[in-house]
This record gives structure tokens, sequence and C-alpha cells, in this order.
């Protein structure tokens, strides 16, 4: 039933990233669901546990987007490895702000992997990739947060129970 409703997760924030979310851009950077959903379930579970769910959704990303074939998995899949590995070795506890923190270096890893797979990601200054990336760091830790604790809410209070 757990992996039917990651499943069923995944692919409603799948068809919301690719129709609805640019709507919610804000200063032309839109928040990344898929990014966010990987991280938060990488900083939950394990990596081992949930490759396939990375591996699965940087493919079906790579389908939808313009980029040259397999650039976003290896991103994503890269990201997420780096904040596993964060998670085991720097971090020991789930908590707001590590939550945040980790997140912020997902979306940072993410995305300097992407700049140096294609240099023509983003055709513009480097101040002004700089400033998207602070406010892309930005606004997915906050979306991030009301995801986590939406999770939090839903899983956990009825382990409790």
């Amino acid at each position: 039933m757990k992996i039917f409703l990651i499943i069923l997760t995944f692919l409603l924030a799948l068809i919301l990233q690719t129709t609805t979310v640019s709507f919610l851009s804000f200063l032309d950077v839109s928040p990344n669901l898929i990014l966010i959903l990987i991280l938060l379930l990488v900083i939950l579970k394990d990596f081992k546990k949930v490759w396939w769910v990375v591996v699965l959704m940087g493919f079906f990303m790579d389908l939808f987007s313009g980029a040259p074939f397999g650039v976003i998995s290896l991103s994503l899949i890269l990201s997420s490895y780096l904040i596993d590995w964060l998670n085991k070795t720097i971090f020991s506890t789930i908590k707001f702000w590590m939550v945040i923190g980790l997140v912020g270096i997902g979306v940072l890893s993410y995305n300097l992997i992407l700049i140096l797979m294609i240099f023509s990601y983003f055709r513009g200054p480097l101040a002004s990739l700089t400033i998207r990336i602070i406010i892309e760091i930005i606004y997915n830790s906050f979306i991030a947060v009301l995801i986590f604790y939406a999770i939090k809410k839903i899983f956990y209070q009825k382990a409790n129970a």
C-alpha cells in the first residue's frame, strides 16, 4: 500500500509539475515538486530503499524536459545520494532546521550539477544566475517544509495513535 501511495504521489506531482506549477512562479522561479519530494523521501528513508523512485522520476523528468536525455536523471541521482550521505554522516536526527538545510543543499547541488553538465542551461550574467539559484533554494525549502509537515501529520500521527 505504501508503494502504491508513493507512486501515486509522484505521478500527481509530475502532472502538477508539467501543467500548473508554472503559475506559482516567483521572480521567474517555480517550485520543483519532484525534486522536493525526492529529497524528502531520501531524508525520511534510506537511498538504498528508494533508489528506484529516484531513477524512475528522473527518467520521467527527462522525458518532459527540453534538456538532453539523462542530464536531469543524473543530476537528481547525484544530489539525492549526496543528501543521503549528509543525512547519515553529519545529521543524526530529523529536525526542522535539518530538513531546511538538507533540502537547500539538495537544490543547490541539483542546480550546480545541471549547470556543470549543460552550459546552456542558463544564458545570462553570473549575478543573475546566483540570484536565481538563491531564490530557488529559498522557495523550494519553504515548499519542502510545508510538504514535510503534511507527510508527518498524515503518516506519523496514525503510527502514534
